[in-house]
């Protein structure tokens, strides 16, 4: 049962990369196509560097994690195995993983279905843009029938 929980957490990682590369590499083509972009680099930085950074710290993550495992295993008398360390870290990445998901989606959903009153990230915003408009664009009309 274990070696079968560590298969499909693997599984699950990569599919999680793979998805993740993938539709930003999906999205970039998309848009350079679109765009007739010739760089790369000054119209997608910020999505390229972030997972350039994701990837580095996942592999220093596993990196790690070795460490941390095979001391661990050595302190208790054990030899640390691969086994050992593809249960110990899957488990450990997949938990942060959750963590994190689950953080950033409570977010994203709150802010999108409540509002908190001069919050950059609540719905509220669009509303004070829109009712801000119409009053410049009342002044306007006042003033051009003035003249």
């Amino acid at each position: 049962m274990t070696t079968f929980l560590v298969v499909m957490s693997y599984v699950l990682m990569v599919a999680i990369f793979v998805f993740s590369f993938g539709v930003m590499v999906w999205d970039i083509r998309q848009r350079r196509a679109k765009s007739k972009l010739r760089k790369i680099w000054p119209h997608f930085a910020l999505s390229i560097s972030f997972a350039l950074l994701f990837f580095a710290s996942f592999v220093a993550h596993a990196f790690a994690e070795w460490g941390t495992y095979a001391q661990d295993q050595r302190d208790h008398g054990s030899k640390p195995t691969f086994a050992g360390y593809a249960t110990e870290f899957s488990e450990n990445t997949l938990q942060n993983w959750q963590s994190e998901f689950l953080q950033n989606m409570t977010f994203i959903v709150f802010a999108a279905l409540l509002i908190h009153r001069g919050s950059a990230e609540s719905k509220d915003g669009e509303e004070q843009i829109q009712a801000a408009l119409e009053r410049i664009e009342r002044r306007i009309d006042e003033r051009q029938g003035v003249s």
